[in-house]
């Protein structure tokens, strides 16, 4: 939609709220992205701290000799919550990071990430959220649904899991070399389109007995109560366009992303398609009836025509076959190369509690 009252917040203009609603109801058409533009903005850092980042996050000789060609590495003994600030400072060192850097600018944050997650301990994030114990963590790369990514994540074990719970790592560079060529030039040419519909927690409190079932609300995702600052956060990781339905306050956002990333000179995927793919997290099966287009998270072709499940289905099982299975123990840390390897895990059973550490993001 292009109609100039589309550039608002508060925008009632029929065409608009359809464009976002409608986007993948006819399958195998291409739909264009509805377009917003904002005038809005946040202050941007001083040039010097932007350098010390840029310091910070390019580049990575010494995480290449920790990590080693693998591009993974399991510290044992490194993950304490007697002893906070023993896994960050671990896993800092791991990918090459200055200690010296600021506690808030040592790791990456999870703003605008799909889900909201708390803080184990500062800077390191709680992986229980999004997912039910029940089901499994479908392969994703980190973030690769936005514009800024970390190149590495590190993952620490505080409570092991009774059975099950297993960390799962997949070579995308094998990926690569073994999906169906075919698929691999329509992912090269058509790019992904991934789809966040976030509800808003205000507008489900008052309709609680009637609303449907919610998976994150935008202020939680974007920690904050105004939505215009929600925009704002979601436009400042480059978000292509956004949708905020006038009668529940569903904020959806499209997000257009290239398949693959230049990893040494070569082009390997890096997606979150299976996570992203018809909602793989409802295990009440609440959401059913709801068609896939306006399910929590979604993603089709970057021209708008939908996947077919024999393409999923594909994927899913290149991903699984090239695939490895690490059984973190208690205090047990994993630090991984987000280019190389796509993460997920098993179910399980019984308490778990694993924290996430980013590296800074860095701009595609």
């Amino acid at each position: 939609c292009h109609s100039t009252s589309c550039h608002s917040t508060s925008c009632h203009s029929t065409s608009c709220h359809n464009a976002g609603r409608d986007l993948a109801a006819t399958p195998d058409r291409a739909i264009p992205l509805p377009h917003h533009s904002l005038p809005l903005s946040l202050p941007t850092p001083s040039g010097s701290l932007v350098r010390l980042l840029r310091h910070q996050i390019s580049g990575s000789g010494s995480a290449r000799v920790m990590l080693g060609p693998a591009g993974y590495k399991v510290l044992q003994g490194v993950v304490s919550r007697a002893t906070p600030g023993s896994f960050s400072a671990a896993v800092r060192r791991a990918w090459g990071q200055d200690d010296q850097l600021l506690p808030q600018l040592a790791t990456g944050n999870y703003d605008a990430g799909a889900v909201h997650r708390d803080q184990v301990e500062t800077g390191v994030y709680d992986v229980m959220a999004g997912a039910p114990k029940e089901l499994p963590v479908q392969f994703h790369n980190e973030l690769s649904y936005t514009q800024n990514y970390p190149r590495y994540v590190a993952f620490g074990c505080y409570v092991q899991a009774e059975r099950g719970g297993e960390t799962l790592l997949s070579c995308m560079r094998s990926v690569t070399a073994s999906i169906d060529k075919e698929l691999l030039a329509k992912l090269q040419r058509l790019g992904v389109r991934y789809t966040r519909n976030l509800t808003d927690s205000v507008q489900h409190k008052k309709n609680e007995d009637s609303a449907p079932p919610f998976y994150a609300h935008w202020q939680d995702t974007f920690n904050t109560d105004d939505v215009h600052t929600a925009i704002v956060k979601a436009n400042l990781s480059c978000e292509d366009s956004w949708q905020l339905d006038p009668d529940d306050g569903t904020l959806s956002i499209y997000l257009n992303r290239r398949a693959t990333v230049s990893l040494d000179q070569e082009e390997v995927l890096n997606v979150s398609i299976l996570d992203f793919f018809d909602f793989p997290y409802d295990v009440n099966h609440e959401f059913d009836t709801v068609p896939s287009h306006a399910k929590p998270l979604h993603c089709c072709w970057g021209d708008g025509s939908i996947m077919h499940d024999e393409e999923i289905d594909h994927l899913r099982k290149v991903q699984h076959a090239n695939s490895i299975s690490l059984n973190l123990k208690t205090g047990d840390a994993v630090v991984v190369d987000n280019l190389k390897w796509a993460h997920g895990r098993r179910p399980y059973e019984g308490k778990r509690k694993l924290g996430l550490i980013m590296s800074p993001l860095r701009k595609r």
